[in-house]
């Protein structure tokens, strides 16, 4: 039989938009959550993270989905977050998947509009493990934290400035809420373990939606996306791929960059090949 592994992936945030008047704030990235994978010893898996967005100034950059695959067939996806527009930020760029046919995470929370004369909307964030992440605000208002163990919302700004970036989420389950922006320009919170946005509108780690700007200059970039593969490490022998940490009885792999991940087969699956006559590294038989 084929492994169990905890796998994580939030796509990239958006980038927020930037005119000389007003500017709005982008969607953080979704994240999604399959608690028990199949992973076949021997196999090698595509992973690919998304980027934050960037480039662009009306309307800001859409992040980047990320995936993890077998072949062409996608075993896992969450969604960039849509890039900031004057008005509401644009829809999430990809699709993000369902397990049979239940949602597994939440959705990166939208951006704050920055519609009205001298105004910046906040970045969104990235989507929590149960909900949806905190939307950024319009101005001077109140954002939204996160309920889901997401990235809180930058909040707006209403003079000439820019706005908090959303908060970014962590890759190691469900942890604490993302607070909200607190006050004009602040950025969201992460949550469960991610990085806050930031004062100069910058999308956190991982996923946080860019904020929007009034100056027609810094629209900010939106948090990079990431991945996580956890396993039991006696399951498997010395795989490769990304950044791998053991932690207790398992290890993890964390991709902060489009890669590879390879399920090493240990003794016992070799031995247990060996008795079968040489068919291949279906797991245990």
């Amino acid at each position: 039989m084929a492994i169990p592994a905890v796998v994580v992936v939030v796509g990239g945030g958006g980038e927020g938009s930037s005119t000389t008047s007003a500017g709005g704030g982008a969607r953080g990235g979704d994240l999604r959550n399959d608690s028990a994978m199949a992973i076949i010893p021997g196999e090698t898996l595509t992973v690919t993270v998304g980027a934050g967005g960037t480039g662009g100034t009306t309307p800001g950059g859409d992040g980047g989905a990320s995936q993890v695959l077998r072949g062409a067939t996608v075993l896992l996806s969450a969604a960039g977050g849509g890039g900031g527009t004057v008005a509401a930020s644009r829809s999430q760029n990809g699709t993000s998947t369902t397990i049979a046919g239940t949602v597994t995470g939440g959705t990166g929370g939208a951006g704050g509009t920055g519609t009205g004369s001298v105004t910046a909307g906040g970045g969104g964030g990235a989507g929590g493990y149960s909900a949806a992440g905190g939307a950024g605000s319009q101005g001077d208002v109140a954002a939204a934290a996160s309920t889901g163990g997401g990235g809180g919302g930058g909040r707006g700004n209403g003079s000439v400035l820019t706005a908090g970036g959303g908060g970014g989420v962590g890759l190691g389950g469900a942890g604490a809420n993302g607070a909200a922006g607190a006050t004009a320009g602040v950025r969201g919170d992460g949550g469960s373990g991610g990085t806050g946005g930031t004062a100069t509108a910058v999308g956190g780690t991982y996923g946080g939606g860019g904020g929007g700007d009034d100056t027609g200059t810094t629209a900010g970039d939106g948090g990079p996306g990431g991945v996580r593969i956890r396993y039991l490490t006696t399951d498997l022998g010395t795989c490769t791929g990304g950044t791998a940490t053991v932690d207790g009885s398992y290890t993890y792999h964390d991709f902060t960059a489009s890669g590879s991940f390879y399920a090493a087969p240990n003794a016992t699956h070799l031995v247990e090949d060996t008795v079968g006559g040489g068919i291949g590294f279906g797991g245990r038989r």
